[in-house]
Parts: structure tokens; sequence; C-alpha cells
């Protein structure tokens, strides 16, 4: 009868134990509200949505609304607003005390948005859309070890962007050729003179330059003169690029749940960041009509992870 009590007893504290380890998850998950909106409900913010809340699983309360309008419409109170896109993001500044963790937007344009309101009372972090300078270059001579001329058309809006570029090249021994474009309806003169002088054509983020109606004409140019394009996306490798770094919605959203998860444990979002992980796509068709030998994936990142030292290769 002993044995019976003391086997009971041992199951009893068994089971309040299982319950102490329980207890705090779920009042974690209950107690800390997260509201994820997205800039709207296509395919990629759903990718990002379903990554985000797979990494969120158990540890917060995850409200998506699936439009700034559905936000504006409908929030409560939470303790940390995630936006996706850059307009999820100015709605939310508008309006939102709560900390921000901004997601899925080009550094260039948050910067804009930063000049045009006061953020003081704000609390807002960011992980930018674009790939750091560093790394794009890392990658372009990585894939195109021989260019030793890198031409960058570029706008006013885009111009401050050189600083980075340039002395990120020169680490490769290379030079940057740089053209700005005064006018949209100047960009098939300056893009051909910019590429008589140049061995790759690296796109920067500029929307005056890369919108949907110029891309063609641009990969036509450069058909033409045989220089191959880097692009920022799989897009842009779909279109015609020979080579694009990018990092996908589930790469940005597991990276976004980590930080807020951080967040909830320590009470500080730490400074913005650029991606983490990131992808590489090439157009082996294009290489192959433009004559180059591209490496693989893997030695592409491995030249990447080793900085400089394939410039000559």
């Amino acid at each position: 009868m002993r044995k019976l009590k003391a086997s009971s007893s041992s199951c009893l504290s068994f089971i309040l134990l299982a319950w102490t380890l329980v207890i705090p998850a779920c009042a974690l998950s209950a107690g800390f509200n997260v509201a994820l909106v997205l800039s709207n409900n296509s395919a990629p913010y759903q990718e990002f949505v379903s990554a985000f809340n797979h990494k969120m699983v158990g540890a917060a309360q995850v409200s998506v609304f699936e439009s700034p309008a559905d936000y504006s419409a409908n929030h409560g109170k939470a303790d940390i607003v995630v936006t996706v896109g850059m307009s999820a993001t100015e709605t939310v500044l508008l309006d939102q005390r709560a900390p921000i963790l901004a997601v899925m937007v080009p550094q260039l344009a948050y910067e804009s948005l930063l000049k045009q309101q006061s953020l003081h009372s704000k609390v807002i972090s960011v992980i930018y859309l674009n790939q750091p300078w560093d790394r794009q270059i890392d990658f372009l001579f990585a894939a195109l070890p021989r260019s030793q001329r890198v031409g960058v058309l570029h706008t006013a809006v885009t111009r401050g962007e050189l600083g980075d570029i340039g002395p990120e090249i020169k680490r490769y021994g290379a030079r940057l050729i740089a053209h700005e474009m005064a006018a949209e309806s100047a960009l098939s003169e300056s893009l051909d003179d910019l590429l008589h002088d140049s061995d790759v054509l690296l796109a920067v983020p500029d929307s005056a330059i890369y919108s949907s109606s110029n891309i063609r004409n641009i990969l036509l140019s450069t058909y033409r003169q045989n220089v191959p394009l880097l692009g920022w996306s799989q897009a842009f490798v779909n279109a015609g690029a020979v080579a694009a770094i990018f990092s996908t919605p589930e790469q940005l959203a597991v990276q976004a749940a980590v930080k807020t998860l951080a967040y909830q444990q320590s009470g500080n979002i730490v400074t913005s960041q650029y991606p983490v992980e990131f992808n590489i796509a090439i157009n082996r068709q294009v290489a192959h009509s433009l004559r180059l030998v591209i490496p693989s994936e893997v030695e592409i990142r491995t030249r990447m992870r080793k900085g400089g030292n394939h410039a000559d290769d």
C-alpha cells in the first residue's frame, strides 16, 4: 500500500512539474501580442505571413492585417507592430505608438520617409529589403571576376549610393563608371554611353530607371552591346539579367520573427539590419548567349566569403 502511495505521489509530482513547464509558455503566448500589417495580400506577402507565423508558434499571439486599411479600421493594442512593405510602414507610422519593426522596405525609400515624418515619439527598427553594397560587390566579382569597369546608371535620387559602391569596387582593383540620367527621356542615350565604357552593368534600386516600362529596353541594350546586367531580384533574372542576389520573403520573415522574439525577451529593439540570409539566381541561358562562364552558386558563395581574393582570377 505504501508503494502505491509513493507511486501516486511521484506521478502527481511529475504532473505538477509538467504544468510548471507548460504554463509559462502558454502565458507568454497569451501575454505578448504582435500586429502583422501587410501592404497587400499578394503571394510574396502571404509567403511572409506563413513563415513568420511558423516561427512564432507558441511564443506570441499574432494578428494579421492584410492591408493598411484593415489595420487602420480594426487594430487594437499590440506590444509590437511588424509592418511588411512600404505602404504598411507609412500607414502605421502615422498613428502607432507601439514599437514598430518594418520589414521588406528598400533602404532609400525608408530614409526618404524619415525625412518627411517626425519620429521623435516612435520606437522603430528596420530589416531592409536590399542587400548591403559590400555583399553585392562581393557577389559581382565572385560571379564575374574579370570585370574591370563596373557601370552604374543613376539619377539624382540614387547619386548618394555611389559613395558606398565606389570604394567596394576599388577593393577589387576595378573602376566605377557612373553616369547620371537627368531625365527619363534620356535613358537610351545615357545607357548606350555607359555600356560602351563598361564590362558589367550593376542595377541600383532606382524606379526612375528600372521601371517595368523600361526594363525590356534596358535588357535589349545590354544584349546588343554584350554587357551583362546584374539585378536585385528573381524577377530581374527571369526577365533576362544574367544574375541577381536577393532575399526571399520567407528568409526576411524568419529574421523578423527572431528579432520580434528578441524584443519580447529584452524589451529592446536592436539597430536596423540588412538581410542575413540571401539567395543567388543565375540565368544560364543569358550567360551562354553572352559567352560568359559563371561559377556554380556554391563556388560563388565560397568566393564571396573570401572577399577580394579572386579579383584577378
